[in-house]
C-alpha cells in the first residue's frame, strides 16, 4: 500500500515558530540555549485631574543572538496612552 499526500496537506500554511510564547529558539536536539539580551522600560505618568491621566512609556530590547524574537536585531517602542 502507498501512502497519498491529502489535498489538505497540499494546501497547508508552513508553519513557523519565532518568538513569544515559546521563548528562545534553540535546536530541538539541544537540552539548553543561552539567551543573550537586556531590556530597558521607562514609565512617565502624569495625572492632569483625578479622573485624568496621561502615560509615556518607552522601551528597548536588545536581543543579540536572535533567540528571544527569532531576529538578532535592537527593538525600540514608544506609547502614549490616556486613562479617563
Amino acid at each position: 500500500m502507498w501512502e497519498a499526500a491529502t489535498i489538505a496537506a497540499a494546501f497547508a500554511a508552513p508553519q513557523f515558530n519565532i518568538g513569544a510564547p515559546s521563548g528562545a529558539q534553540r535546536k530541538p536536539a539541544v537540552v539548553y540555549c543561552y539567551s543573550y539580551e537586556w531590556a530597558a522600560v521607562n514609565y512617565f505618568n502624569y495625572t492632569y485631574t483625578a479622573h485624568d491621566i496621561f502615560t509615556w512609556r518607552t522601551d528597548f530590547i536588545k536581543d543579540a543572538r536572535g533567540q528571544r524574537t527569532g531576529f538578532k536585531s535592537r527593538y525600540a517602542e514608544f506609547d502614549l496612552g490616556y486613562t479617563h
